[in-house]
């Protein structure tokens, strides 16, 4: 007979390892069919209209997503994903005003532990099971030993237009109640750990392209935006990224913190009419 002592070492095992990965699901907003890649390896050899890899390390992951158009074309999209231990991230595939394919992060939840059971067969007593209303599919198909791929293709969980959040954590600035522009920001050491990768690049071009491309499946602070902007030498590249993140922004309403990374009035003045045009 197993001691309780160990029992619940095993669960405190079980459960650290859990916590060490991330998973990923991407559904096509109006039902397109697409094939995955993330970071180099092919994850459907048959293209799909909802696509979830189980497995992934946390930290940032480059997706090549290719669209399947009726006419038997496809369009590549290029995007950079950044993922947190424990969680799985919800993406939508849809188009934007300007008819490009983008990713949107619409939902993000903890990984649903399940603990060993009992001799019979029961989990533990008081042991409290999460269990989150998520979709998962129907047919599973194991690559390597730590990556598990659950590809459905036309199931009735694939996000549509704009879905219900089921997500569980806490309100990030407590006492805002002003407007929100996207679900969720990231926590402060995703922000970190995405800051380290914008300063790892010398030229601004260069940086400017890679803090665009990382936050654009994102959501920031508006203090995390003046942040990035610090890390730009010139005013147009400041100017340019201060316009892009304000999509990729929770609390909006704060969006005036940006203006203290400026160092001209036109600017400011630029970015405000900016704003107003996307109200």
């Amino acid at each position: 007979m197993i001691s309780r002592a160990l029992f619940i070492s095993l669960i405190f095992l079980f459960s650290n390892l859990e916590a060490q990965f991330s998973n990923l699901i991407i559904g096509s907003d109006n039902m397109e069919q697409f094939l995955l890649t993330v970071d180099g390896e092919p994850i459907n050899q048959a293209s799909q209209t909802q696509v979830r890899v189980d497995g992934l390390a946390p930290g940032l992951h480059k997706l090549i997503i290719q669209v399947v158009q009726k006419n038997g074309f496809t369009i590549m999209v290029k995007s950079n994903v950044f993922l947190e231990a424990g969680s799985e991230f919800y993406y939508n595939l849809k188009k934007n005003n300007r008819n490009e394919y983008v990713l949107r992060l619409y939902n993000m939840v903890p990984i649903a532990y399940n603990p060993p059971v009992n001799n019979f067969g029961t989990p533990p007593p008081n042991q409290i099971i999460p269990q989150p209303n998520i979709p998962t599919g129907n047919n599973n198909t194991v690559i390597n030993p730590q990556i598990n791929i659950n590809i459905g293709g036309n199931q009735n969980t694939t996000p549509q237009g704009n879905p219900v959040l089921n997500n569980p954590n806490p309100n990030p600035l407590p006492g805002y109640n002003g407007p929100i522009g996207c679900p969720y920001p990231i926590s402060d050491a995703a922000f970190n750990e995405i800051k380290q990768t914008i300063q790892r690049n010398n030229f601004e071009s260069t940086k400017l392209s890679v803090a665009k491309q990382v936050i654009g499946t994102n959501c920031l602070l508006s203090k995390d935006v003046k942040e990035i902007m610090d890390l730009f030498s010139f005013e147009s590249s400041k100017l340019e990224f201060a316009k892009f993140a304000y999509g990729y922004t929770y609390d909006i309403g704060n969006y005036f913190i940006v203006n203290q990374a400026f160092n001209f009035e036109s600017s400011i003045s630029e970015l405000d009419s900016f704003i107003r045009s996307r109200r």
